[in-house]
């Protein structure tokens, strides 16, 4: 499951990104993509416009695009915490690769002093 990072005041990513902030860290772009294949018009480049197109739409019309953007910031929603989920299980699995061959090598160099101690003895 996806946890929280640390949160601060000046940064929500305080302490795990170093000198970064977090405007290094492309959420923006993170956002258009997922939320470009939910509902274009809400895009971070869309939005903007969007006082300018619906200018004259009827209150009715407000109303239905309104129920449509909920609908489409829900399945952002989900969409993202399944996201957030697949790259904690790919993490983990990277993690856990890393201690493994970290501990084939170290076990592999314990056994090559192993030898040469072996090998100091035998030959004292």
């Amino acid at each position: 499951m996806h946890t929280n990072p640390p949160q601060s005041s000046t940064s929500g990513f305080a302490g795990v990104f170093g000198d970064r902030s977090t405007q290094d860290i492309p959420l923006e772009e993170l956002f258009d993509l997922l939320m470009g294949s939910i509902e274009p018009e809400l895009t971070s480049a869309q939005i903007p416009l969007l006082d300018a197109k619906y200018k004259d739409e009827t209150p009715e019309e407000k109303k239905l695009r309104g129920e449509r953007y909920a609908a489409a910031f829900a399945q952002f929603e989900q969409t993202f915490a399944l996201l957030m989920e697949a790259w904690d299980r790919s993490l983990a699995a990277f993690r856990d690769s890393a201690i493994s061959g970290s501990k084939g090598r170290v076990a592999a160099q314990d056994v090559q002093r192993l030898e040469d101690i072996g090998g100091l003895i035998q030959d004292a």
